[in-house]
């Protein structure tokens, strides 16, 4: 029964641990659930819209004064007043936001908030936007950030409720960043992390504040700029890590305040400017400014460490506490400068001073170059001073110059002086005056004693500076005096303490040990990181020397974690759960988990794959904080749960320009996409190896499929397969004739006037058959000529025509050098490679035939021969290339393809792109030339298209016309209502080249001789469940041209158009005419009334217009409007019935209206009215044809202003 209690009582933990994790992840008090197609909600006051998991709603929300809960994905909300609480993601363009009262968001763990840019206001200054990032939140900004009047507070790392998890948070802004009026703060909180990647600006009114203990990262400047009212102040405090490019503060009223806190570290990567008098810099941690610091006034107080390129103060007050160091120069530029030396100032080029330096007690100065210039220069050390211990210092290693003051309690040690120099009373290598030097300054020269300088080797303070004096100082101070220093317990283990002490103490030395601050010769200590102690041994005479030793805390019992299974693979989770290895296991530790999305029990380390993302995560398992080696010590390690369906991706194939099409004993390497940890491949017949990724296959044509069974992650993937084709030329694979033959060598053609010329096959090898890293292939480098009256034979496995460098530097550019096929029979193009023409042209007589894919890299000249593509595919790659003909064409089967690609329009406006299909005379078809233009519409993006012509009529068996929707019985003739007539003789296809590739926006132009019909537009073979029946359906955008071409690749030939997004994808179409088809089978009795309009504004509108009333009288209207310049053409028919028909031509309008009446006994036939308006043009013709008792009305014309009508009965 206690066992039981116990688990209850563990269960419950596990499952409040569980709640607590998941606290976050959920909406409550749910007013009302918003439903994806509705299009707005509004949340006023007491309501809360919750979006649910898994719902991606596009309407706009509208925040009034209520709650807006995420848990799924929003497009667009208009902030007013109210709570966004988003536990999901918030996906939305620019926003414009103007509150009328306080806006809270909340982004909890786990969700996203990604913005355009935002542009914020309020009715109010006092209106605020709180904007909380909590931990494993993310908010990013992909433009920019405009804060005018309002309050926005944005706090980043902020803890979520419960505490979990402990995971990073980060806010990206793109743009600018720019605070105007009123008050700004920005918090960033541990584990957190702000990117600002464009200018980040605090101007004009108000209280604003950036706080960072995390991490602050600007690519550009931070500017504190413009006026300010007295009372405006900008702050930043900085306890961890920044960085940015510059930083200016040049407020003009108000006050600006800089602080770097100790330990924390701002690198300028450029430089930082005080310009006004309000503006105060204070350092305690490090500061590191690569270009320059410039104190133009203000205040700035050092008690950390600077690092600068330059100091320049040319007004203000820099106090230096500590330590500064000038890679290059330190310079007082004004009389209106001062600066106080409490410290450390190490300038490894010039100090200029000519204003003033107050020196303290013990602070030193370090210079290669020092200039005290001008009737202002004062340098003032310390007025009292017990000892030369307490004096002041300066330290000079080149050249020193001295017209100004200089007082007080200073030694100066001048290096670029010799012991016999004729000044060494002064110690200056220029004294004008030497009265302005007050004799407690002491100098001495390069060559120094103990008893003249004893103090010159010793710190200025005692453990607060490191100096590297520039050049050679004897160490004659404390001859003879060194200790040793002895740990009793260097490695201290957890909580063990250990003593550590001086051997051969100095028997008149004081000892002093830092970071402890203890005294005495031997100190007990306890240690939680690896330290080194100092001790400073101070002797009588002031002399200072020192030794270090450092303690190392014993990591060997440290605790380690490892999943030994990672990376785990599977498709369903069910109950599976993957345990640590742990090691050295420590009391207390915790383990935990980044990014989100793994679940992992925090006290032992096991996963569980339900509920877990698929996704590589870092675990950490923490100590508690026990002061000593372990304190909060983190060991990690890498855990990878991996969805088998994706991980699963090898794929077999052929290498790169290899097709599937072999003959009997070629010899192929296979190759895999992909990576696994095993491989199998059955059978082995041909097989070099099946064990390895890329085995070499020598063709057996009674194995054609071959199997690829292989694992990952110990995870048995689905077989694969890939599949060989025995070539179809084959038969005569033969080599018949002489041979142009090359094994692995390059030949150059270079010239245009130079010429190759083969009365034979070409044929291109490789030297022998290794692995392609190693191989010899041959090449051809050609811009001359190459002419063949055989075969090409391309089996060196690769694209045989070398780019030129030029060519490389321009892929656009037109590439030089032909190749031309001159026999007076069938030529062919073969091998198991492919080739990659130039300029190819087809001269000579015979059919030129392709036995694998071909490419052309500039332009093709078919002559007057067919290019036989077969099922292959013919690619032109160069947008810019041509097609020439006399009466040559390219002809396929149904799966073989000629592809173009087309340029964007602005790169080749309005560019044609001539598609040559035709197909060559049978015993069922003639010889027919039905080629295509295409166009490109995009402006910027180039697209890659194939087509191909079909010269027979469609037919369900054929694979191209595929009855989809079984639910509905087709025949291929079916058309949908809008298509009058089709083509029913031959067909095109039109598809991507590339798989991947998004939706077409092209012209399409299906030429047409007369003989063919006569149509108007192009219909597509739709095929699909969802559209409903397959049948012959309108292409978008549709529109004809009846004046004949007189261009080559289309002479003496019409076209039907279609314009706008396609995505045919293989599907036929074929030219059409468009009407209008209305069957009045459903109208019973008089009166029903059938209206069609047309209204050109200009340009040509033609319609057909059939009615049949199946013996139902129908009163059919059709009224045509034709305004500024339009013409409409439109004939009427109708059976059984009366119709009345309006037509108007206005503003120079010319229409011309027919309408046909066939009537049946007893029947009221029809009453027209025509009337043209201004400057219109109106032509009437009723022609009549008439049963016994039918009764014909009046027909009435009615002219306008400057109109004409003409009526004829």
């Amino acid at each position: 029964m206690m066992n039981n209690l116990i688990k209850i009582k563990l269960l419950f933990a596990l499952i409040l641990m569980s709640f607590n994790q998941n606290l976050n992840a959920q909406c409550s008090g749910c007013t009302t659930t918003v439903t994806p197609g509705v299009a707005s909600y509004t949340a006023i006051s007491g309501q809360t819209l919750c979006v649910a998991g898994g719902v991606n709603y596009t309407g706009t929300l509208v925040l009034n004064g209520g709650t807006i809960c995420n848990s799924g994905t929003i497009n667009n909300i208009t902030f007013l007043k109210g709570t966004f609480l988003n536990y999901g993601t918030y996906n939305t363009g620019n926003v414009s936001m103007n509150i009328t009262a306080n806006v809270n968001i909340e982004n909890y763990n786990g969700s996203r908030i990604n913005m355009g840019s935002l542009t914020f206001s309020a009715t109010a200054a006092t209106r605020i936007l709180a904007l909380n990032i909590y931990k494993g939140s993310t908010a990013t900004f992909t433009s920019s950030i405009l804060k005018n009047a309002g309050v926005i507070n944005i706090e980043v790392g902020r803890s979520n409720p419960g505490g979990n998890p402990v995971a990073a948070s980060t806010l990206n802004v793109n743009s600018l960043f720019t605070v105007k009026n009123d008050n700004f703060s920005l918090l960033i909180q541990s584990e957190a992390t702000v990117n600002l990647i464009d200018i980040f600006s605090l101007e004009s009114t108000g209280v604003k504040s950036v706080t960072n203990y995390g991490n602050l990262n600007l690519s550009r400047d931070l500017n504190m700029i413009s006026a300010g009212s007295a009372s405006s102040t900008v702050t930043i405090n900085n306890y961890k890590e920044m960085t940015l490019r510059s930083l200016s503060a040049s407020y003009t009223v108000g006050k600006v305040f800089i602080n770097n806190n100790a330990p924390g570290s701002m690198t300028v990567t450029s430089s930082l400017t005080l310009s006004k008098n309000t503006n105060t810099l204070t350092n305690t941690g490090n500061l590191n400014i690569s270009s320059n610091f410039n104190i133009q006034d203000g205040l700035a107080a050092n008690s950390g460490t600077i690092t600068n390129n330059n100091f320049t103060a040319s007004g203000g007050v820099f106090t230096n506490n500590r330590y500064i160091k000038s890679t290059l120069d330190f310079l007082s530029t004004s009389t209106v400068v001062t600066v106080n030396n409490n410290g450390y100032i190490n300038v490894l080029r010039d100090f200029n001073n000519i204003a003033v330096t107050n020196l303290a007690q013990k602070s030193l100065i370090t210079t290669n170059n020092f200039y005290n210039l001008g009737n202002s220069a004062n340098i003032n050390g310390p007025s009292s001073a017990p000892d030369t211990i307490s004096y002041a210092k300066i330290i000079i290693t080149n050249t020193s110059q001295c017209t100004g003051y200089m007082s007080g309690k200073i030694i100066v040690h001048d290096q670029s002086l010799t012991s016999n120099a004729s000044n060494v009373g002064y110690g200056f290598d220029q004294v004008t005056n030497g009265s302005r030097i007050s004799n407690t300054v002491l100098f001495a020269s390069k060559v120094i004693s103990e008893e003249s300088a004893p103090i010159v080797n010793c710190r200025a303070m005692l453990g607060l500076y490191q100096i590297s004096f520039v050049g050679t100082i004897p160490y004659q101070t404390c001859p003879n005096k060194t200790f040793t220093m002895q740990a009793q317990a260097q490695n201290i283990v957890t909580t063990t303490s250990g003593t550590i002490a001086v051997n051969y103490a100095l028997s008149d030395g004081s000892y002093t040990w830092q970071p402890s601050a203890l005294t005495g010769t031997s100190i007990s200590t306890t240690v939680s990181v690896n330290t080194t102690f100092t001790v400073f041994a101070t002797l009588p005479n002031g002399c200072v020397i020192s030794n270090t030793v450092s303690v190392i805390c014993d990591m060997t019992g440290a605790p380690t974690i490892n999943y030994p299974g990672s990376p785990y693979t599977y498709v369903s989770p069910g109950s599976l759960t993957f345990p640590v290895t742990l090691t050295n296991p420590f009391s207390g530790s915790v383990y935990s988990a980044i990014p989100a999305g793994l679940n992992i029990n925090s006290s032992t380390g096991l996963v569980t794959a339900t509920g877990s993302s698929f996704g590589t995560y870092t675990v950490s398992y923490t100590t508690p904080v026990t002061g000593n080696c372990f304190t909060a010590y983190t060991t990690k390690t890498i855990i990878t749960l991996l969805n088998a369906t994706s991980a699963c991706s090898v794929s077999p194939g052929f290498g790169p320009n290899l097709e599937p099409y072999l003959c009997e004993g070629d010899q192929v390497q296979l190759y895999t996409t992909g990576i696994a940890n095993s491989y199998a491949w059955t059978p082995t017949v041909g097989l070099s190896c099946t064990n390895c990724p890329s085995p070499i296959l020598t063709f057996t044509p009674s194995v054609t499929v071959y199997t690829l069974n292989y694992s990952v992650n110990s995870y048995n993937c689905p077989l694969k397969t890939i599949t060989i084709f025995k070539k179809m030329d084959c038969a005569d694979n033969s080599i018949v004739g002489c041979c142009f033959s090359n094994y692995g060598v390059s030949v150059y053609v270079d010239k245009a006037t130079t010429y190759l010329n083969v009365y034979c096959n070409v044929v291109n090898e490789i030297s022998n058959l290794v692995l392609p890293t190693t191989v010899s292939k041959g090449k051809f480098e050609s811009t001359g000529n190459i002419n063949l009256t055989k075969d090409w034979i391309h089996n060196g496995q690769n694209k045989l025509f070398e780019i030129p460098y030029a060519f490389s530097l321009n892929p656009l550019a037109v590439r030089q050098g032909t190749t031309s096929f001159i026999g007076n029979n069938n030529q062919n193009i073969r091998g198991n490679s492919n080739t990659y023409f130039n300029k190819l042209i087809l001269a000579g007589n015979g059919k030129r035939t392709i036995w694998i894919n071909t490419y052309a890299t500039s332009d093709l000249d078919l002559t007057s021969n067919e290019f036989v593509i077969q099922g292959f595919n013919f690619l032109m790659k160069n947008e810019n290339a041509n097609v020439f003909r006399t009466s040559g064409y390219a002809s396929s089967l149904k799966t073989g393809y000629f592809s173009r690609v087309l340029a964007a329009t602005t790169n080749a406006p309005n560019k044609t792109y001539l598609f040559p299909l035709g197909s060559p005379a049978s015993l069922s078809t003639l010889l027919r030339y039905r080629p295509l233009e295409l166009m490109n519409n995009k402006t910027t993006l180039s697209d890659e298209v194939s087509a191909n012509f079909v010269n027979q009529a469609p037919a369900l068996a054929d694979g191209d016309f595929v009855n989809a929707n079984y639910a509905i019985t087709n025949i291929v003739t079916d058309k949908s209502p809008s298509i009058i007539q089709r083509n029913g003789i031959y067909y095109h296809k039109l598809k991507n080249t590339q798989t991947s590739a998004l939706l077409s926006n092209i012209i399409v132009r299906s030429f047409f001789p007369a003989i063919d019909g006569n149509y108007n537009s192009l219909s597509e073979w739709q095929s699909s469940v969802l559209l409903g029946p397959d049948w012959w359906g309108l292409a978008p955008g549709v529109f004809s041209n009846y004046s004949i071409s007189s261009n080559p690749g289309t002479f003496g030939m019409v076209y039907a158009a279609a314009n706008g997004t396609l995505n045919f994808q293989g599907k036929p179409f074929s030219i059409a005419s468009t009407g209008i088809n209305i069957n009045t089978t459903s109208f019973i009795g008089n009166g029903n009334v059938i209206t069609l309009t047309s209204s050109p504004s200009t340009g040509t509108s033609i319609s057909t217009n059939t009615i049949t009333t199946n013996n139902t009288p129908v009163i059919n209207t059709t009224t045509t409007n034709v305004i500024g310049g339009g013409v409409s053409t439109s004939t009427t028919n109708s059976t059984d019935g009366s119709v009345t028909t309006n037509t108007t031509a206005i503003n120079s309008g010319v229409t011309t209206q027919t309408t046909v009446v066939t009537s049946g006994p007893n029947t009221t036939i029809i009453t027209t009215a025509t009337s043209s308006g201004i400057g219109g043009t109106t032509t009437n013709t009723i022609v009549t044809v008439t049963g016994a008792g039918t009764t014909i009305t009046t027909t009435t014309t009615t002219p306008t202003t400057g109109g004409v009508s003409s009526n004829t009965t």
